[in-house]
């Protein structure tokens, strides 16, 4: 049996719809509608999500389990490579600690503003 040819431009498209929140008042939005909010709007989104996200009871960082995860002191001063990193959440969080931060994503339309 010959395998799936494996359709690029198919996974681009999914992976540019980035989920926003883990409580659907946002859900997935495009990525090319998120690049063209004014850069206030995309700041509150950013923060709105970001809040959510490392929150200590919310289940991504329950406990604050994915921040222990990712040792985010152990980067200070070095050179991290945030592959898949859709708006650069977790991009922030290297560079707060003092760590060069290089983000790449599979869809340009979500690498930061």
């Amino acid at each position: 049996m010959k395998p799936e040819e494996y359709k690029f431009d198919d996974a681009v498209a999914e992976w540019s719809r980035v989920p926003w929140d883990d409580f659907g008042y946002f859900g997935y939005l495009d990525s090319r509608e998120v690049i063209r909010m004014a850069q206030p709007q995309f700041a509150q989104l950013l923060d709105y999500t970001m809040a959510i996200r490392w929150d200590v009871n919310q289940w991504r960082n329950k406990d604050n389990k994915l921040k222990e995860f990712m040792q985010l002191g152990r980067w200070t001063g070095k050179r991290v490579l945030d592959f898949g990193c859709g708006f650069g959440g977790d991009s922030i969080q290297f560079a707060s600690v003092g760590a060069q931060v290089m983000p790449a994503d599979l869809s340009p339309a979500t690498l930061p503003p």
